[in-house]
């Protein structure tokens, strides 16, 4: 459970009070560095055929959970 601290405003933080979303202010690019070279990934070990995210790894069948 989220509690705000007793001694801050209502309206502290919330991204209207400090200006229009920014991208790169809010969220910095970060270099990672590059991928390993044994890293793959399809489209299939991501996603279902319906475009939803499958969660599973490289050989599950995706069955109820």
């Amino acid at each position: 459970m989220f509690e705000r601290p007793d001694n801050v405003p209502a309206r502290a933080g919330r991204a209207g009070s400090r200006g229009a979303f920014d991208l790169d202010r809010d969220f910095p690019a970060v270099d990672m560095g590059p991928w390993p070279d044994s890293f793959t990934v399809s489209r299939e070990q991501i996603y279902d055929d319906m475009g939803r995210l499958t969660g599973g790894s490289e050989g599950d069948s995706g069955g109820d959970r």
